[in-house]
């Protein structure tokens, strides 16, 4: 009889395991080619911001100095139903829904990245930082792999800062909206059906 719940045991996490799988996605670069001209970027017109560009996209809209390498400002809204979603859909942060890329036109930053990390080590190294939260787009394939552009969401990060900030912003986000599997729900904090955000570089707006 023990043998037997055993056995049972471990099917049930088998199965478990099987459920929890992460979703790992495939798409070919004229995919991607499409996608990103469906939303082209248009010039950022006001005084003082020659190298300002807006992009707008159905998941999150950005300000981006593109001689600076960073958005001044990404706005975005995230949802209980969202959350939910990116639950099911469990989407893996592997292959192409962890590669950055440019927008048509734009600068592509590896070799910046690359030139600001030629003397950093471990936690010193410059990461690219998100400003819309890869896993807050991750409710949606398209939004997923747009979060990973570069200049219009993201920006230069340290590796240890951008660990906080994921606890600290990313978590904090996805507790107003409801639970975080594996996290411990903060006590007394409000609980929301909608959250909008606003992030960016803030200190490049005072000019």
């Amino acid at each position: 009889m023990i043998k037997k719940y055993i056995l049972f045991g471990a099917f049930l996490w088998s199965f478990a395991c099987a459920q929890a799988q992460e979703v790992i996605i495939h798409v070919s670069q004229g995919y991607l080619d499409t996608l990103y001209h469906k939303y082209p970027v248009k010039p950022f017109v006001h005084p003082g911001f020659s190298n300002c560009f807006e992009w707008d996209t159905p998941y999150f809209q950005s300000i981006a100095d593109v001689k600076q390498h960073q958005a001044l400002v990404v706005h975005g809204v995230y949802t209980r139903q969202m959350a939910k979603t990116a639950d099911s859909l469990n989407f893996a942060r592997k292959g192409q829904m962890a590669a950055w890329r440019h927008l048509p036109d734009m600068p592509n930053e590896d070799g910046v990245y690359r030139a600001a990390n030629q003397d950093r080590t471990g936690t010193s190294k410059m990461d690219k930082g998100h400003f819309s939260a890869w896993k807050l787009n991750a409710y949606n394939q398209d939004a997923a792999l747009l979060s990973d552009t570069y200049t219009f969401n993201a920006a230069f990060e340290m590796a240890a800062q951008n660990i906080g900030t994921e606890l600290g912003i990313e978590y904090l986000q996805r507790f107003l909206v409801g639970e975080v599997k594996g996290r411990h729900r903060p006590a007394g904090l409000p609980l929301y059906k909608r959250v909008e955000y606003w992030k960016g570089a803030w200190p490049l707006l005072v000019r």
